[in-house]
């Protein structure tokens, strides 16, 4: 069925209703059961897509290529509500003014992924554990969760069950804040212009027997810094991590773009190449 507004859009995310009913007192719906990805990147590519009419190959690949999440954008917006006067008051006027832009010379990623770490860990492993909340940041739930959890003032997630007293968001998030500084500075020094998101996330691509350490050097790939984060369009994933430390282990696999009005020469992109054969020209010619 052709959608009314003239293109079909994806990103693994959760389609729309299956089913939506209500009664006097409730509303709500069926969803397709499965393990789906948060909306972040689809509706990225909606409003992309909403934002000229006319289409051409270099705008697609504009649009295939965007670093931009608008959400963490916004949930960096509400740590910066919580984080004390002594550090607000040193970062640069870049970090402060970061709008989601996954960008290799920006400090804004590395700071924003390293607090929500230590704010995710500090509000939910008193509840759940360490096993268990290593787990969770390894899953689609945690992705779904983060941009609903830091706006919840009241939720029960921010008490520490082990504790007399009983924390608030604002308690967890200065000292998640305070943390994340102190593990920047041991990790990379105390410039916070050596945080840039191109030292503390790295792509190596790497073959299965690369594994191997006589091997890796012949096998491997260099590290490369990487543009785009876990919810963006161009996608470089990783988990979170208490050390700064984000090292990217998924992403797109291929790329295609076709105009169909040129069919013969359309683009596509199989990283890091179309070869398994280390001696192959095709090895790594997709690599940068």
């Amino acid at each position: 069925i052709d959608p009314e507004h003239g293109y079909i859009y994806s990103a693994n995310d959760w389609p729309d209703d299956l089913l939506k009913y209500s009664t006097d007192s409730n509303h709500t719906a069926l969803h397709y059961p499965g393990y789906y990805k948060p909306q972040y990147r689809a509706d990225r590519i909606n409003e992309l897509i909403q934002s000229q009419e006319q289409w051409d190959v270099e705008g697609m690949m504009n649009l295939q290529n965007d670093v931009i999440n608008p959400v963490d954008a916004k949930v960096w917006s509400e740590m910066l509500l919580h984080c004390p006067k002594e550090i607000i008051s040193h970062l640069s006027e870049d970090a402060k003014n970061w709008q989601g832009q996954y960008l290799p010379h920006l400090t804004g990623p590395s700071i924003f992924n390293t607090v929500l770490y230590y704010t995710l860990r500090y509000a939910m492993m008193d509840e759940i554990g360490g096993p268990r909340f290593e787990l969770f940041l390894s899953n689609h739930q945690m992705q779904r969760a983060y941009s609903k959890l830091l706006f919840a003032k009241a939720s029960p997630w921010w008490n520490d069950v082990q504790s007399e007293e009983t924390e608030t968001r604002a308690n967890i998030m200065e000292k998640a804040w305070k943390k994340s500084m102190e593990v920047l500075q041991e990790e990379y020094g105390n410039d916070e212009s050596d945080w840039k998101w191109s030292a503390t996330a790295q792509l190596q691509i790497q073959h299965p027997l690369g594994k191997v350490a006589v091997l890796a050097p012949l096998l491997n790939l260099d590290q490369h810094e990487i543009y785009g984060g876990n919810e963006t369009i161009h996608q470089s994933g990783f988990y979170l991590d208490s050390t700064a430390h984000f090292k990217v282990f998924f992403g797109s696999q291929m790329r295609i773009i076709v105009d169909f009005a040129d069919v013969k020469n359309g683009w596509n992109i199989t990283p890091s190449g179309q070869s398994g054969h280390f001696l192959s020209p095709y090895y790594d010619n997709h690599a940068e």
